[in-house]
């Protein structure tokens, strides 16, 4: 699972499916719908598209199992997530150039200590290298 993508955020209802499949190893689509259908009214057809939308985007792979399909996540958790926030940095910072910078270091200060004490020691780690 160390596939990387280059999509755009998932949709809510893309990302509960995601979540779904991080937390399990292979799944149907019937398996899929009925953890969905323990927090909300959600039809099988509609899982069934969102699963073949996300095959599409290469975010999950599926096996072919009798007339069914099996599902599994293409990409770790992890790997999403730190794609997903680099390529929203690139283009934060491509779009809006050193403007971005005050709002950015605005959103530092809301952090709390630990958090903020992460981010410099991923800083001090990255200028090593």
């Amino acid at each position: 699972m160390t596939k990387l993508m280059n999509h755009k955020n998932l949709g809510e209802l893309e990302r509960k499916v995601m979540d779904v499949l991080w937390r399990r190893e292979q799944m149907s689509t019937r398996e899929v719908t009925t953890q969905l259908q323990k927090n909300s009214d959600i039809a099988y057809t509609t899982i069934a598209t969102i699963l073949d939308r996300l095959h599409e985007k290469e975010l999950v792979n599926r096996v072919k199992n009798g007339k069914s399909y099996t599902y599994e996540a293409a990409v770790a958790k992890e790997d999403y997530i730190s794609n997903l926030s680099a390529s929203f940095l690139d283009g934060l910072f491509t779009s809006f150039g050193e403007r971005a910078i005050p709002n950015f270091v605005q959103g530092i200060e809301k952090l709390s200590a630990a958090k903020k004490k992460k981010l410099l020691e991923e800083l001090e780690k990255h200028e090593k290298q």
